[in-house]
C-alpha cells in the first residue's frame, strides 16, 4: 500500500486502488465506485475532504447520515411486518432528507438487508457507501486500477474467513491494514463519520438492527458522543435486548432477554453492563421502533424526530429548517402545534423557514406556513433574485426584452447585494410583456404578487400556483399569472406547456365567480387593481385573451347589462331591434314610448339614450350604411375627367372617420390593433387614401391612367367597407359565431391555395410549352419569312390551367394534335384539379365547420364583448356627425361652465359603467354646486347655488353628511369585521379614524364659503370610496377559499 498520510491532499488518485465494480449476474444501472485506504497512514480529514468529492463522485453535501450497524451474519426480520416498514421506512427518510446510508458493505446480515431494500425501493440516486475491512472481501485480488472496470461475482458462499460485497451498493472504502481480521474498519469509519459531522455540521443517526457485542459498544460510543439512536425492536440479539432494557429501565427485575444476550463469561458480562450503563445514562437520546407495538409507528419519521428531540440539534429555529430541508409538512405541524418558544422567536423562526421553503421549491411547506401564521411581511424577495435558477431563467428571457433596464450592462450573474441587476432585468422583463406591469417587482413593497411572479420567472410552477392562493386578489393574480405564461410560451416557443399551465390560473378563475354570487361576480369584476395601473379583471383577461373566463355566464351577462344601460338610464334587454333604431334616430321617441327608462335617483335627459352602446350601435351603423352609399355612388358615377358631387361627400365622410379612428388609437394604443375591426379600418382607410391622392392627381394633370387606377382602387376599398358590415354580426347569437367560423375558413382557403398554385404552375409551364411547339409548326408550314415561333402562340392557352379547374376546357383547342402528350396532360390535370384537389378542400372546409363551431362561441363572446367596449367608451355622435357636434361640445364648455346639464359630457367622450372603476366621477369632484348627501341612499345630490332648500345652507349639508358619514362608518366597520381576521381590524380602526378626522374638519368650516365646504365634503366623500376599496379588496379574500 502506498504511504498517504499527510501527503495526501498533494498526490494524485493513482496512489490509491481505487476504480469501478461491474457486478456480474446484477441489474445494476452503472459500476459502483471503490477506494481502498490503509488503515495507519491514511489522514481520514485530508482524504474526506478531497477524494471523497473529486474521485468517488460525493461531492453534494447531506443533510443526514444514517448509520446502520448490526447482525453481520445472515438474519431475517421476526416480523414480514417489521421488514416492510424498515425497509420502506430508511429509504423514505434517506430520500427525503438528501441523506447517506453508511453500512458495513457486504451482502451479509444488515449489510444485505438494507441493500435489499435500495434495490426494492428503485433509491438508485441515494448514496450507499459501505466500509469494510480489505481483505476480508471474497475475491479482493480481483478489484483493479481504474480506468478498467473489475469485474466482480460471489463465486463462493460467506463464511468466517470471508464475504462477498453487496452488489446494492453504490460505494465502498475498504480499509487495510497488518492485522488479518474483521472489525479492522470500524475506527475508520467512526472517524470519517464523525469528520463529516463536524465539517458540514449534519446530524448522524445510529440504526441498530439484530448485532452483537460488538454492536452495544457502537452504541455506547455514538450517545457519548451525542448521536441519535434508533433500536429496531423485533429484529433480534442486540437491539432486542437493549430494548428491553429500556422500557424495563425503572425496574430492577432479572430480564431473561438481556441475560441471554451477555452470555455466562463474568468478563463480557462486566463489559457489556458497563456499556449498557453508559447508554442508560443517555437514554433520552434512544428511540424504539416497533410497528407491531404501534400500528402508525412509520421508520422515516422515528428517524427525523429522533434528531430532532437530539440535543445538538439547536433550537426551535435549527428544528423548524430542518424540517423545511426535508420538505416535511408532518414534522413541521408537530414541531408548531408543541412550540412553547417566545413568539418573537417563533416569527423569526416562521420567517427564515418562510424564505427557505420558497428558495428550495417546496410549496406544500409554504402552504403550511402561510396556514400556521406566517405573513407576507416575512418575505425578502430581493434574496429570491440571487439565486442561481433565476439567473438562467432570466437569460432565457433577456433576449425577448423590449424596454431596456436603467442601469449599465452588468452580467446576470455578477455579485451585487440584493440581485440588484436581476430585478432592473425582472422589471424589464415585465414591461415588455405589457406596460401594465411597470409597478411590479418593487424594492420597496412585499407582496405575494410579486414572489408568484418570481415563481413564474424561475419556472417554478407548483410553487408559483401555491403563492398564488395566498394572494389578496386571486381573480386578478389569476388572469395576470395565465397572461404571463402565455406571453413566455411565445417567446421560448413551448407554447403547449406553458398554456397548460396558463389554463390551469384561468379554471381557477373561473372557479373563484362560480362560487359566488353575481352580483359579488359583478363587483369583483369591476374592482381595479391599483399594481396593475388600476386595470379591472376584465381588463386584465381582454389582454390576455382568456377567452374561457370571459365566456363565463356572470362575465356574459355583465356585458349584456352594459350593452343596454349606461349611468343614467337603460333599455330593456328584450326591446326589439325596430324600437331601439327609431331611439337612436329620434331619442325623444326612446322616452315617450317608455324605452327608455332613467335610473332611480339620477337626473336624466333624452339625450343621454345616446350612452347606452346598443344605441350608439345602431347610430353607428345607420350612418356606415349611409357612407357605404356615398361609396357606392363614387364606384359607379366618378370615373370621368370631372369631379363629382358625390365625392365632396364622401371626403367629409372619410376625415370624420379618421378623426374618430385616431382618436380612438390614441386612447388605447396597445390594444388598438388587437380588434380585427380596428385593422380593417386601416387597411379601408388607406386605400380610401390613395384613392383620393390618385383621382386629385388624375384631374388635376388630366391624366386618364391615374383616373383608371383610381377607379380600380376605390373598387377595392369598396369591397372591403362592405365586408366591415360583418363586425355588425358579432352582436347577433345566431350570426356571430359564424363571423369567426368563416374566418377560419379563409384559413384553409389560404392554406389550400399553396397547394393548388404547386399543381398550377407545374402544369401551366407544360401547357405553354406544347402550345408552343404548335405555334413553331403552323410558322414552319407556312414558310413565309423570319421563322418566328411566338408569332403564332395563341395567348389564352395561360390561363388554361386556371380555368380548368372550373370547367371550362375552351382553350384546350389551342394544343395541336402533334403534341403527343398535350390532351394526356390536360386529362391528367382535371383528374387531379377537379376530382383530388376541389374534394380535398371541401373535406378541409367540412372539417373546419364542425371542429370551430363549439369553439366559434367562445370567439363570437369574446369578440362581442370587445365591441360592447369599444362602443361604451366611443363619441356619442358617430361619422360625419362628430365633425358638427364635438366642436359644439367644447364651444358649449367655455361658454356656460360646467353645470349638471352644461358640462353634458356625452355631446364629446362620455363616461360609460365601464370606464368607472368605482371611483368618484370626475363631475362629482370639479362642480361647482353646492353638495348635499341623501341619508337615505348615500347618494351625492346636486342643486344650483343659492337654490331653495337645506342644500342652500353649509350647516344643514354638514349636519347631514355627519349622519350619513355615521352610519357609514358603523356598516362599512360590521362588515368589515365579519369577514377578516382580529389582526387586520387595526386597519379598518385607521381608516375609520381618518373619516372622523375629516368629518371633524367639515364641521370647523361652518363660517367658510360654499365651495370650500363642499371641497370638505368631497374629500370626505372620496375617504369613504377608498375605504370601500380596501374593504372590497380584503373580502375579496374568502373567495379563494373556492
Amino acid at each position: 500500500m502506498a504511504k498517504l498520510g499527510s501527503e495526501l491532499s498533494k498526490s494524485s488518485p493513482d496512489d490509491f486502488l481505487n476504480g469501478s465494480i461491474n457486478f456480474v449476474g446484477h441489474t445494476s444501472n452503472q459500476p459502483a465506485r471503490f477506494v481502498v485506504v490503509d488503515k495507519d497512514d491514511t489522514d481520514v480529514s485530508m482524504f474526506a475532504d478531497n477524494y471523497l468529492p473529486e474521485h468517488l463522485d460525493l461531492s453534494k453535501k447531506p443533510k443526514v447520515m444514517l448509520s446502520v450497524t448490526g447482525g453481520a451474519q445472515e438474519f431475517k426480520m421476526l416480523s414480514s411486518k417489521l421488514e416492510q416498514v424498515f425497509t420502506r421506512g430508511i429509504i423514505r427518510a434517506a430520500q427525503s432528507t438528501d441523506a447517506w446510508i453508511v453500512t458495513g458493505a457486504l451482502d451479509d446480515g444488515v449489510m444485505k438487508f438494507v441493500g435489499d431494500a435500495m434495490r426494492s425501493q428503485g433509491a438508485e440516486e441515494v448514496p450507499c457507501i459501505g466500509i469494510a475491512t480489505y481483505k476480508k472481501v471474497t475475491h479482493y485480488e480481483t478489484l483493479r486500477r481504474g480506468p478498467e472496470i473489475s469485474n466482480y461475482s460471489k463465486q463462493k458462499p460467506n463464511s468466517g474467513e470471508s464475504a462477498a460485497l453487496n452488489p446494492d451498493h453504490t460505494h465502498f472504502i475498504l480499509v487495510d491494514s497488518k492485522n488479518d481480521v474483521w472489525g479492522e474498519e470500524i475506527g475508520f469509519r467512526s472517524a470519517l463519520e464523525d469528520h463529516l459531522s463536524q465539517k458540514w455540521e449534519i446530524p448522524i443517526v445510529l440504526i441498530v438492527v439484530n448485532g452483537g457485542p460488538g454492536t452495544l459498544r457502537t452504541v455506547a460510543e455514538g450517545v457519548e458522543k451525542g448521536f441519535p439512536v434508533i433500536v429496531v425492536e423485533g429484529s433480534g440479539r442486540c437491539a432486542d435486548a437493549l430494548a428491553a432494557k429500556i422500557k424495563f429501565s425503572s425496574q430492577k427485575a432479572v430480564l431473561p432477554i438481556w441475560e441471554n444476550f451477555i452470555g455466562k463469561n463474568e468478563a463480557a458480562r462486566k463489559t457489556s453492563n458497563e456499556l449498557a450503563d453508559k447508554i442508560m445514562a443517555r437514554q433520552s437520546q434512544i428511540s424504539l421502533f416497533n410497528p407491531n407495538a404501534d400500528a402508525a409507528a412509520n421508520m422515516d419519521v422515528v428517524i427525523l424526530r429522533s434528531i430532532l428531540n437530539c440535543g445538538n440539534v439547536g433550537n426551535f429555529q435549527a428544528k423548524l429548517q430542518l424540517c423545511v430541508e426535508w420538505n416535511r409538512a408532518d414534522l413541521i405541524r408537530e414541531l408548531l402545534d408543541k412550540d412553547d418558544s417566545a413568539s418573537e422567536d417563533k416569527t423569526e423562526a416562521l420567517k427564515d423557514a418562510l424564505q427557505l421553503s420558497l428558495e428550495s421549491d417546496k410549496p406544500e411547506i409554504f402552504s403550511l406556513l402561510m396556514a400556521q401564521g406566517a405573513k407576507k411581511e416575512m418575505l425578502q424577495s430581493k434574496k429570491l433574485y440571487e439565486l442561481e435558477d433565476i439567473k438562467y431563467s432570466l437569460s432565457r428571457l433577456k433576449p425577448f426584452m423590449t424596454v431596456d433596464t436603467d442601469e449599465e450592462e452588468i452580467p446576470l450573474d455578477a455579485a451585487i447585494p440584493g440581485g440588484k441587476r436581476r430585478l432592473n432585468v425582472a422589471r424589464s422583463v415585465l414591461r415588455s410583456v405589457n406596460s401594465m406591469y411597470v409597478g411590479f417587482v418593487d424594492d420597496n413593497k412585499i407582496s405575494f404578487t410579486d414572489v408568484m411572479v418570481w415563481a413564474i420567472i424561475a419556472d417554478r410552477q407548483a410553487l408559483a400556483q401555491a403563492i398564488w392562493k395566498q394572494t389578496g386578489l386571486p381573480i386578478h393574480t389569476a388572469l395576470v399569472a395565465c397572461h404571463l405564461y402565455k406571453t413566455i410560451g411565445v417567446w421560448l416557443q413551448d407554447e403547449e406547456d406553458y398554456n397548460e399551465y396558463a389554463a390551469w390560473y384561468e379554471e381557477k378563475a373561473i372557479a373563484i365567480l362560480d362560487a359566488t354570487e353575481f352580483e359579488t361576480g359583478k363587483d369583483i369584476m369591476r374592482r381595479p387593481w391599483a399594481t396593475m395601473q388600476n386595470k379591472t379583471p376584465l381588463e386584465i383577461a381582454q389582454i390576455a385573451s382568456c377567452k374561457d373566463f370571459l365566456s363565463h355566464t356572470y362575465v356574459q351577462r355583465y356585458f349584456g347589462e352594459q350593452l343596454y344601460s349606461c349611468e343614467k338610464g337603460e333599455i330593456s334587454p328584450g326591446t326589439p331591434i325596430w324600437k331601439i333604431v327609431m331611439a337612436a334616430l329620434f331619442p325623444v321617441f326612446g322616452v315617450f314610448s317608455s324605452i327608455y327608462k332613467p335610473k332611480e335617483g339620477v337626473a336624466s335627459r333624452f339625450w343621454h339614450v345616446y350612452d347606452i352602446p346598443v344605441v350608439r350601435m345602431c347610430t353607428s351603423t345607420i350612418c356606415y350604411l349611409m357612407f357605404l352609399c356615398v361609396l357606392s355612388a363614387t364606384v359607379i358615377l366618378t370615373g370621368t375627367m370631372d369631379y363629382h358631387p358625390i365625392e365632396l361627400v364622401l371626403v367629409i365622410f372619410y376625415f370624420a372617420a379618421v378623426i374618430e379612428e385616431v382618436k380612438q388609437f390614441l386612447s388605447d394604443r396597445d390594444t388598438y390593433f388587437d380588434l380585427l375591426s380596428n385593422r380593417i379600418d386601416c387597411v379601408m382607410y388607406f386605400l380610401i387614401l390613395i384613392y383620393i391622392g390618385l383621382r386629385v392627381a388624375g384631374v388635376q394633370l388630366g391624366n386618364k391612367d391615374l383616373i383608371i387606377a383610381a377607379t380600380d382602387v376605390i373598387m377595392i376599398a369598396n369591397i372591403v367597407c362592405y365586408l366591415r358590415l360583418l363586425n355588425v354580426f358579432a352582436f347577433s347569437k345566431e350570426l356571430g359565431p359564424l363571423f369567426f367560423v368563416i374566418l377560419r375558413l379563409f384559413k384553409d382557403v389560404f392554406q389550400w391555395c399553396l397547394i393548388y398554385a404547386l399543381f398550377m404552375i407545374s402544369f401551366q409551364i407544360a401547357f405553354i410549352a406544347v402550345t408552343a411547339q404548335a405555334a413553331e409548326t403552323v410558322i414552319d408550314a407556312g414558310g413565309s419569312g423570319a421563322p418566328n415561333k411566338w408569332d403564332g402562340y395563341p395567348t389564352g392557352t395561360l390561363g388554361l390551367s386556371f380555368f380548368t379547374i372550373i370547367g371550362d376546357y375552351g382553350y384546350a383547342n389551342d394544343i395541336n394534335a402533334q403534341s403527343a402528350i398535350g390532351i394526356p396532360l390536360i386529362a391528367i390535370y382535371a383528374l387531379v384539379a377537379q376530382v383530388m384537389l376541389v374534394n380535398l378542400l371541401i373535406a378541409m372546409m367540412g372539417d373546419t365547420y364542425s371542429d370551430v363551431y363549439d369553439n366559434s362561441t367562445k370567439e363570437w363572446k369574446f369578440y362581442r364583448m370587445t365591441l360592447v367596449e369599444e362602443y361604451s367608451t366611443s363619441s356619442v355622435y358617430p361619422p360625419p356627425f362628430n365633425l358638427i357636434f364635438v366642436p359644439l361640445s367644447w364651444v358649449q364648455a367655455k361658454l356656460c361652465g360646467s353645470g349638471a346639464d352644461s358640462n353634458y359630457k356625452s355631446l364629446d367622450f362620455a363616461q360609460h359603467p365601464l370606464q368607472q372603476n368605482n371611483q368618484i366621477s370626475n363631475s362629482t369632484k370639479r362642480s361647482n354646486l353646492n353638495v348635499s348627501v341623501d341619508s337615505a341612499a348615500g347618494t351625492p345630490v346636486q342643486t344650483k347655488r343659492g337654490g331653495a332648500g337645506p342644500s342652500s345652507a353649509p350647516v344643514s349639508a354638514t349636519a347631514q353628511a355627519k349622519t350619513d358619514l355615521t352610519v357609514k362608518m358603523k356598516v362599512a366597520k360590521e362588515r368589515v369585521l365579519e369577514q377578516i381576521a382580529d389582526e387586520e381590524e387595526s386597519k379598518i380602526e385607521n381608516v375609520t379614524a381618518m373619516i372622523q378626522e375629516n368629518l371633524k374638519l367639515l364641521l370647523a368650516q361652518q363660517e367658510i364659503d360654499r365651495y370650500n365646504t363642499q371641497t370638505t365634503l368631497e374629500d370626505v366623500i372620496q375617504t369613504i370610496a377608498v375605504m370601500k376599496q380596501h374593504i372590497d379588496i380584503i373580502t375579496n379574500r374568502h373567495y379563494q377559499k373556492a
